[in-house]
């Protein structure tokens, strides 16, 4: 497919933390691709952003499941896809998981259990982008 602008709307709007913006720009672009890489990308793309729109709403079950869906699309991801940093983002979205214990945070919520004694979520300017 030719270069669409929609999908560097759609980074453009990760990158601006417009995570759901970001969701609605990119699934057309998704949804149109032919080619099979290219399309697992966006699709990580678009499941990076809804983790992080989970998140910011206070849902980290939602954004634990949207992040595993997210590290299996984007696995080999390139340096590079439409200027955006793919394989260090999923790098550093691992490790942000990680640093806030999203899964333990994921169990709780299910269990409905509190919070306590996790780290608290590091402000959203510091959360990683591509």
């Amino acid at each position: 497919m030719a270069e669409d602008r929609r999908v560097d709307q759609g980074i453009a709007a990760i990158r601006e933390r417009r995570w759901y913006e970001a969701h609605e720009l990119l699934e057309d672009p998704w949804r149109e691709e032919q080619d099979s890489r290219r399309k697992a990308l966006l699709q990580g793309l678009i499941h990076g952003a809804v983790a992080l729109e989970h998140l910011r709403r206070g849902n980290p079950r939602g954004a634990w499941g949207q992040l595993g869906k997210a590290q299996v699309r984007l696995e080999g991801a390139p340096d590079s896809f439409e200027g955006a940093s793919l394989a260090r983002w999923v790098v550093e979205l691992s490790a942000f998981s990680e640093e806030i214990q999203l899964e333990e945070r994921s169990r709780r919520q299910l269990q409905r259990l509190p919070v306590e004694g996790l780290p608290p979520l590091p402000p959203e300017t510091d959360w990683p982008l591509p």
